[in-house]
């Protein structure tokens, strides 16, 4: 493997704080933490050119994507919508708390850019039984077994 594989936790829905829904990281390009320095200082690991494969908790890998961009307070992340560049936070977004504590570096959101290869649905999650999974939001991707796995499932080329 690549060497530059990272694990990312994507927590959404009520129980943490409705900061986050995968709909908006699809259609945004991005992951994303936050609540607390705990939650969010892992995403300072991921760089430009980091492969990402995105777990949402108790349901499955619902994504793979590079990191084009490392890790930005959500007041400053810059998404397009209708050809026009703008806030995330007036960007339309699903997440009705994604500005959750925006003025506290500690608690604020932490936003960073993906492209992403392929995207699945919540509902289309992949999850096997043995599958590395981490409560850490992103972590150095160290099992090779799941990782070998999740490129075949996803569909990705390996050099």
């Amino acid at each position: 493997m690549s060497g530059r594989d990272f694990y990312v936790a994507f927590g959404e829905g009520p129980e943490n704080g409705n900061r986050r829904q995968w709909e908006d990281a699809v259609q945004f390009g991005f992951v994303s933490a936050g609540g607390g320095r705990w939650y969010s200082q892992s995403l300072q690991a991921l760089s430009p050119g980091d492969r990402v494969f995105v777990m949402i908790p108790r349901k499955g890998y619902v994504g793979v994507g590079v990191v084009e961009q490392p890790s930005t307070p959500v007041s400053e992340f810059l998404v397009e919508v209708k050809g026009e560049t703008r806030p995330i936070l007036s960007g339309g977004i699903r997440a009705p708390r994604m500005d959750a504590g925006a003025d506290d570096p500690n608690l604020r959101e932490w936003v960073v850019r993906v492209n992403w290869l392929r995207t699945l649905p919540r509902e289309k999650a992949i999850w096997e039984k043995g599958m590395y999974a981490n409560q850490n939001s992103a972590t150095k991707f160290n099992d090779e077994k799941t990782l070998k796995r999740l490129v075949e499932l996803f569909g990705l080329d390996e050099e």
